[in-house]
């Protein structure tokens, strides 16, 4: 026969188990929606540094500019981010990592709405400058996210995942705003990025930790 005090033993360490696998399960949720939510930011920050590349020829003509002016504008957009990178990684070590994600995020998007609403090259080097702001802060606060809270055996797999999203959306970059030009025109392409950014930023401001 079972005693009282062998059962009752026996339904501790059942609790204790289900407390632990529970446990887990949460852990690896959050882990989940962690990597998703840094890949879908990395995912953006490939997708607006080949913004203006496919566009070039359409925006180049929209202003009568030269190919030179027009690419002052990507030079403006690297050497912003070139400038700012290493105090960004300064930035996200004193403050909110996932709060700066946020806002290089919206940085991007807005920098994109502005530029496809006001009809002016000059306001397009400006606002491909806010831009450069932005995505200096995509690799700090992504790693240092991922660094504090992915287990141990499972952030090589992590950085894989963020690295692939990275590099789709270079890939899908081009084809999309192409696509988006042929109905909406370039600056129908540049709202619809800035669209995207937005939709990512909302949704880390909204992810729990």
């Amino acid at each position: 026969a079972i005693t009282p005090r062998r059962e009752s033993g026996e339904v501790q360490r059942a609790e204790m188990t289900q407390a632990t696998d529970l446990a887990y399960t949460s852990r690896r949720t959050g882990e989940f929606r962690l990597i998703a939510g840094m890949s879908a930011a990395h995912f953006v920050s490939h997708y607006y540094i080949l913004v203006l590349p496919p566009l070039f020829a359409f925006v180049r003509a929209d202003y009568g500019v030269s190919y030179t002016q027009i690419g002052l504008v990507l030079t403006v957009f690297n050497a912003v981010s070139a400038v700012l990178q290493t105090p960004a990684g300064f930035l996200v070590d004193r403050v909110n990592a996932r709060l700066v994600l946020v806002a290089g995020l919206l940085c991007g998007a807005l920098g994109l709405a502005v530029a496809s609403a006001v009809n002016s090259y000059w306001m397009l080097v400006a606002m491909f400058g806010l831009m450069g702001i932005g995505n200096t802060v995509y690799h700090p606060a992504n790693y240092a996210l991922l660094s504090r809270h992915v287990s141990a055996e499972r952030v090589s797999q992590a950085y894989s995942i963020h690295t692939f999203a990275g590099l789709a959306g270079g890939a899908i970059a081009p084809a999309t705003l192409l696509l988006m030009h042929s109905e909406f025109g370039w600056r129908g392409a540049f709202m619809g990025a800035a669209v995207l950014g937005a939709f990512v930023a909302i949704m880390l401001l909204l992810q729990r930790d």
